[in-house]
């Protein structure tokens, strides 16, 4: 490989410039691929295996704290809030990405709809309805997961949603000698 070929950015037609290695692309998640957050930032399938993955990460801890509280039960209520507050994340993600592209404020909106509405619907609905489930902390099991999918959600939606940084481009050009 030529090393001397990213020593200078060349003003080309297009803003976009060829990337420099790996090892000097800077600070930065990496995936398969290449960075998740230098050129253009995350795509929404990444984004959403990072939301299961965190929730996943956390749920042995609520199904530990619900099988100590409530026994069997207990455990499913902690899946029961996985699955709400996994469902109304991810319809959050698409529907604010989808939703973002044709008016600022509809993403918003429409993201925050899905995202307070499908948990809090569901948990008081199960609550309502299913009252062994609501002995065993229904309510409680998923506002906490709500509380911790909604940091995960937010940070996740303001990557994909933030427009992606532009590289400085030089107006000197290179010759060669």
């Amino acid at each position: 490989m030529n090393a001397h070929r990213f020593s200078t950015i060349e003003h080309r037609e297009s803003p976009v410039t060829a990337a420099p290695p790996r090892e000097s692309a800077g600070a930065g998640w990496y995936g398969m691929d290449g960075p998740l957050i230098a050129s253009g930032g995350p795509s929404t399938g990444r984004s959403l295996v990072w939301f299961a993955t965190a929730l996943s990460v956390v749920f042995p801890f609520y199904a530990a704290w619900g099988w100590a509280m409530y026994g069997r039960i207990g455990l499913v209520t902690a899946v029961v809030a996985l699955a709400v507050c996994g469902l109304g994340g991810t319809a959050a993600l698409l529907s604010g990405v989808w939703l973002q592209r044709r008016s600022p404020v509809g993403g918003a909106v429409g993201g925050m709809l899905f995202r307070f509405g499908i948990p809090f619907v569901a948990a008081i609905g199960l609550t309502e309805n299913f009252p062994v489930l609501a002995r065993a902390g229904q309510f409680a099991m998923v506002v906490g997961y709500y509380l911790f999918a909604l940091v995960i959600e937010t940070i996740l939606a303001v990557r994909l949603i933030a427009p992606p940084r532009q590289p400085a481009v030089s107006s000197r050009v290179r010759t060669e000698t």
